[in-house]
């Protein structure tokens, strides 16, 4: 009875040596490119977003510098906090200002407009990407299943990578 039990344990033993691991990618040219894509999207979102936060901050520390110093904090607080120009054009505190701070502030609020379309197009391009590769992975779990968890967990993982260029559409 061992003596059948052997041969039958090494047949299963390299069986299984002889299966890709889970992890090894799976070569699949429109996975890669809509892959690539996916990422590239995040790093372009990402981009926007940086962008958007280093406006509003450069503007906070220019409004920082020309506010009353006897100004209550907590107005202070929320008026260096706020990222909208008509909101800070509410503060009672604004047209006493300087003109070229006024300035900076409408010119930041124009590029935010700005910002806010093209963050909303990436993002609707990052979900059209998304829509094609759950498609993709559905017809994979039918074509080649033995493929699918890698693309599935790689396209659950994408993000932006220091590597991947952001897309300039």
């Amino acid at each position: 009875m061992i003596r059948h039990f052997i041969p039958a344990m090494l047949v299963c033993a390299l069986a299984f040596a002889c299966q890709p691991a889970a992890d090894a990618p799976v070569e699949n040219p429109e996975a890669n490119r809509l892959l690539e894509q996916t990422r590239s999207w995040h790093c372009r979102l990402e981009a926007i977003n940086q962008e958007s936060k280093s406006l509003w901050d450069s503007v906070a520390r220019e409004m920082d510098k020309q506010l009353p110093a006897d100004m209550p904090a907590d107005e202070r607080h929320n008026m260096l906090a706020v990222r909208n120009t008509s909101l800070i054009q509410m503060f009672m505190v604004y047209p006493q200002l300087d003109a070229a701070v006024r300035q900076l502030i409408e010119a930041a609020g124009t590029r935010d407009v700005e910002l806010g379309a093209m963050l909303r197009a990436a993002q609707d391009s990052l979900e059209r990407c998304d829509s094609i590769s759950q498609k993709m992975l559905v017809d994979m779990s039918k074509t080649s299943p033995e493929a699918l968890g890698y693309w599935k967990t790689a396209f659950a993982n994408a993000r932006c990578n220091s590597d991947i260029e952001p897309s300039k559409q």
